[in-house]
């Protein structure tokens, strides 16, 4: 069954991709060869925090990244 999503709950999940797309657009700007990809992890980190987030990946039990770099 498909749940419709009310206008409310549809405001969070904008609200949670534009972190994303900002912590992503960050990542992308240092992203180049020989980047280490616990430096871009960090960059992610940084800025969903900064805008409030939570990695949805920091909630995974065993799993320490924000990111799937790895």
């Amino acid at each position: 069954m498909i749940k419709r999503k009310s206008a409310a709950e549809i405001e969070i999940m904008r609200a949670g991709g534009r972190i994303t797309a900002a912590a992503l657009h960050a990542v992308l700007q240092k992203a180049e060869p020989g980047t280490a990809l616990l430096d871009l992890e960090k960059i992610a980190q940084e800025e969903i925090r900064r805008r409030g987030g939570e990695s949805a990946f920091a909630r995974v039990e065993g799993y320490r990244f924000t990111t799937c770099l790895n």
